[in-house]
């Protein structure tokens, strides 16, 4: 099962296929074709990642709801 997560965009490559992310506090090349293509994607924007692949950008509170939720969930687990 695949869960997905936010992940922020640190850097587009020249050619705006590619980019790096911060994914959890570990940076990750990731392609950028899924959100380019459906707007243009910015250095500091927050994205939808899925099977580590960025399928959304989303805003920052999405993404500070969605992290909480999932330091809740990982909290419980343990």
């Amino acid at each position: 099962m695949c869960l997905a997560r936010p992940a922020r965009l640190l850097e587009v490559d020249s050619d705006g296929v590619a980019g790096l992310v911060d994914d959890a506090g570990t940076p990750r090349r990731v392609t950028l074709a899924v959100v380019a293509a459906s707007g243009s994607v910015r250095t500091g924007d927050w994205l939808l990642l899925n099977a580590g692949i960025p399928v959304q950008v989303i805003e920052p509170t999405e993404a500070a709801e969605l992290l909480e939720l999932l330091a809740a969930a990982e909290r419980g687990v343990r």
